[in-house]
């Protein structure tokens, strides 16, 4: 009986070390597997055209850089924006349209850079949208616009 209760709980140990050994070897794999996918025919299409500059705004904020990053099912564009104005700007508001290969508008999405938290003069901040893709092969270009903010 005494060997019982020296046995089990070793046993119980040395299998869930074996499951999580197991998670994290099968979570390189899942990873591998990930950007793999990442460098599908779809991200390599994906011309970036930032039509910011069709709005007044843009004297006080940039698009300093971005990037499209496909992920599954789902698109995520990443960059950073810059304040230039003399005064903080929050709640900063951007617009991500998604177009086919003719210019047609195949989805979009809108996502904050902040919220209450201010971008002080010259300041820069990254943002992430992520939209989900509905025909991932329709996904050629994407512009960014910026849609709202409060001073």
């Amino acid at each position: 009986m005494k060997n019982l209760k020296i046995i089990i709980p070793t046993v119980l140990i040395t299998l869930a070390v074996a499951f999580l050994l197991y998670g994290v070897l099968n979570k390189d794999n899942i990873n591998d597997h990930a950007e793999a996918s990442e460098t599908s025919d779809v991200e390599t299409n994906i011309d970036t055209k930032v039509t910011s500059e069709d709005t007044p705004k843009t004297k006080e904020l940039t698009i300093v850089e971005h990037e499209s990053e496909i992920s599954g099912n789902y698109i995520y564009v990443k960059g950073s924006i810059k304040n230039n104005a003399p005064y903080p700007i929050s709640y900063i508001k951007l617009k991500i349209t998604f177009t086919d290969e003719n210019g047609d508008v195949v989805n979009s999405n809108t996502g904050y850079v902040n919220d209450s938290t201010a971008l002080n003069q010259d300041e820069q901040k990254s943002f992430s949208i992520m939209t989900e893709m509905i025909n991932p092969s329709d996904y050629k270009n994407y512009h960014i616009e910026l849609e709202d903010y409060k001073k």
